[in-house]
């Protein structure tokens, strides 16, 4: 009686098979028996899994037992992760600290690498590939840092996506990225240099520390200057800031001040000093305070210019430039100068006479310094494709005609202009103008009044000559004041 009655113990030791008998295969279900099962089997949950791993190979229970393994290993990998993730922040915000020295920096940098890189084979460790391999609940992953296949059970894709997310999130973050204390000064230079048009940004970034300061203020990156974003608040102060005393201005190759209309030649010349062996193109169009201190230094010491442009500049004696063209280099074909003194506002008849005369002597000097009259028509086509040198010289040709009709007795265009021709002019007499576009001379008030039948053409106003109708100048334009004889008290 007692020989046929086995204990528990010895029923779980003698129904267990041999090849499960390991610790890890200890479970629960091993101290459970059905009492009118067959051949010792166990019932329930122990029935389906050894179901389950009849005809199982060798190989197949050493895939299994190493996914096994592997699950095991998930949370201590998640461990390993956030401790080198701890790591790499710390090391990160040292490098952010500016003061560090060079052999400091470039320690961190060598550990911050190391960490990236186990990271990186961390992320390997768990990275796989999902596909269903039984349509049961099972999947099979592929491991990146070995080529074995595993079995993991459905409750592993929690703790293996957050890791892996884990991981994806600390590598962006730790990503290193380029900044400008890291940057070698070459490529800092060229990246500095497409600011050229943002003055303002550059001359800012040059007091975040020496190194940028350093970097702004090379030659390098002020090979072109370009103020015309800053045209309303730009003066003589400011531009002294941006050029200072150093060389950083050395090697412009460009000028932008176009309607810089506060600064002097006192600022433009400080400029141009810095860089006038090297500067190609100027732009001072609309600069109404310059005068012919700032032309006479670009006429005798530029030497490499090739673009000039001066117009709208009335402090510039158009005078001047015409009776010192031929001080400009050779290679100087690019020239305007329309709108400068002698050709804007109203101008004096007697100085707009002498403005005449020096055009007349600029027309006999390049031809005769020319000689051939091919190459004169060659030489006047290609100044006329790029300039308007020659243009105005031909306006202002045809407006001294006009006022020589007008002292011939003819042009005028009101009974106080026809007046003041036949007796004579006083101190009392109004103004008189002339149009140069069609020469007739009107008095200031019938000029008033006739501008009120102006006309809108193609967006501009045009105020049409009472006696011909040609377009009269608008206010504020080119017009030269006449007078008659004088006459007697």
């Amino acid at each position: 009686m007692s020989s046929s009655v086995r204990s528990p113990s010895k029923e779980r030791k003698d129904d267990a098979s041999p090849g499960l008998q390991t610790p890890n295969d200890a479970s629960p279900e091993h101290s459970i028996a059905t009492p009118g099962h067959d051949g010792g089997r166990s019932s329930g949950t122990k029935r389906s899994r050894e179901d389950e791993l009849e005809g199982e190979t060798s190989t197949d229970r050493a895939t299994r037992s190493r996914s096994a393994s592997t699950v095991a290993r998930l949370p201590g990998l998640r461990v390993r992760v956030k401790s080198v993730c701890g790591d790499l922040s710390s090391v990160i915000t040292k490098l952010r600290d500016s003061g560090l020295s060079a052999e400091e920096r470039a320690r961190l940098d060598d550990q911050a690498d190391t960490l990236r890189e186990e990271l990186a084979r961390l992320e390997g460790c768990v990275r796989f590939k999902r596909r269903r391999s039984t349509p049961s609940t099972k999947y099979v992953y592929f491991f990146a840092s070995r080529s074995e296949v595993y079995d993991v059970y459905e409750q592993d894709d929690e703790i293996t996506d957050y890791v892996l997310e884990f991981i994806k999130f600390a590598r962006a973050k730790a990503r290193p990225a380029a900044n400008f204390t890291t940057m070698p000064n070459d490529v800092l230079h060229l990246v500095l240099r497409h600011f050229r048009k943002e003055a303002k940004q550059l001359i800012a970034m040059s007091t975040v520390n020496k190194q940028m300061r350093d970097a702004v203020r090379n030659p390098i990156v002020w090979r072109s200057v370009d103020l015309r974003a800053y045209k309303s608040s730009i003066t003589d102060k400011i531009l002294y800031s941006i050029v200072q005393d150093d060389d950083a201005f050395s090697c412009v190759k460009r000028l932008y001040l176009r309607d810089c209309s506060q600064l002097t030649d006192r600022s433009v010349l400080k400029v141009l000093r810095k860089c006038y062996t090297t500067i190609e193109y100027i732009d001072l169009e609309g600069c109404e305070r310059l005068t012919e201190e700032t032309m006479r230094f670009i006429m005798h010491e530029c030497k490499q210019i090739t673009a000039l442009n001066v117009r709208g500049c009335s402090g510039v004696s158009a005078k001047y430039i015409f009776d010192n063209f031929f001080a400009l280099p050779d290679d100087l074909v690019r020239i305007k100068v329309n709108d400068t003194r002698g050709i804007h506002g109203r101008v004096d008849q007697d100085d707009f006479l002498k403005l005449a005369e020096s055009v007349e002597e600029f027309t006999a000097k390049y031809k005769e310094r020319i000689g051939d009259a091919a190459k004169v028509q060659e030489w006047e086509a290609r100044l006329n494709s790029q300039s308007d040198v020659l243009r105005v010289a031909e306006f202002i040709k045809e407006t001294s005609q006009h006022v020589s009709r007008w002292k011939r007795g003819e042009s005028a265009a009101c009974d106080h202009a026809h007046t003041i021709q036949l007796v004579g002019s006083r101190r009392a007499d109004p103004i008189l103008t002339l149009f140069p576009e069609c020469g007739h001379v009107s008095c200031v008030d019938c000029t008033l009044n006739e501008r009120r039948h102006m006309r809108l053409i193609d967006g501009e106003y045009i105020y049409p000559c009472g006696m011909c109708h040609e377009p009269m100048p608008s206010p504020g334009g080119f017009e030269v004041v006449v007078r008659g004889t004088e006459r007697r008290a």
